[in-house]
């Protein structure tokens, strides 16, 4: 199903589950490849929640822009909690897809119940789960950079990447994490410079939902700002992005699950 689709409520039996949606934020991507990745995505979210109406939400208005004018009609949370409430539905759980930055609050119309589910790395026992996730990957012997997106205005982001790099770097000392942007930034990397240039090599394993623009062209460009170029690696080999990986999607589901269940509760009170 197309990522600008919008579901439609069952008038035919339109029960309090058919009148519930299920909303995907993300910061969005204009990338081929990423977006490939997010309709994997919808396609697992489907099979795993094959009772809900879902669909998508953008974060960023030059993506937004950028897919409109080429007739991919996404739309951010705002339009999007709005076009459900026209709809017909009633109740809404937003699950942001973001690995550590909290997703944004949007202000719903007064006749949608809206629970949210929060990053990746929200709850401790995630962050745990993840380090396991991740490890199955991971050779203790060789260098190996986990490639963070990062937030420079949400602490919480930095607080949880600070609590997965300490997890992670306890068990594999070649091992650093390091951020596009905000905590920790690029200075890991010279830790793992000299690392590289004897072993000749590098690992780069995304903390991304998606392979798009960041990966290709910051980490692994030509560029000499590239990560790959300041590491001075000759030979470079990266993971999955964090998308592609059913057990990431899983502890997502789990959330998703809980504020399903959070709504119901609701319900049951009113």
């Amino acid at each position: 199903m197309p990522l600008d689709s919008l579901p439609e409520v069952n008038k035919t039996s339109p029960t309090d589950e058919s009148r519930t949606a299920l909303v995907l934020l993300t910061n969005g991507t204009t990338d081929p490849e990423g977006l490939a990745v997010l309709e994997e995505i919808d396609a697992w979210m489907r099979r795993r929640f094959p009772d809900k109406a879902l669909c998508w939400a953008f974060r960023s208005p030059r993506i937004l822009a950028v897919l409109q004018n080429q007739g991919i009609m996404m739309h951010g949370l705002p339009q999007t909690l709005a076009h459900l409430a026209r709809l017909g539905f009633t109740a809404v759980v937003v699950q942001s897809l973001s690995v550590a930055t909290a997703g944004e609050v949007a202000c719903a119309p007064a006749s949608l119940q809206v629970q949210t589910g929060g990053p990746l790395l929200e709850a401790p026992a995630a962050v745990a789960e993840l380090i396991d996730i991740l490890r199955l990957d991971l050779d203790a012997d060789e260098p190996t950079v986990v490639v963070a997106h990062g937030s420079e205005q949400d602490a919480g982001a930095r607080e949880r990447l600070q609590a997965l790099a300490a997890g992670l770097e306890a068990r594999f000392p070649r091992l650093v994490v390091a951020s596009l942007r905000g905590w920790p930034g690029l200075a890991p990397l010279q830790r793992l410079r000299e690392l590289v240039r004897e072993a000749g090599r590098v690992r780069f394993v995304p903390l991304l939902l998606t392979a798009g623009h960041h990966l290709r062209t910051d980490i692994l460009g030509d560029q000499p700002q590239s990560w790959r170029h300041r590491l001075g690696a000759r030979e470079v080999c990266c993971s999955e992005p964090l998308g592609r990986n059913p057990a990431v999607l899983e502890i997502f589901a789990r959330q998703i699950e809980a504020a399903l269940q959070r709504l119901s509760h609701r319900s049951e009170l009113l």
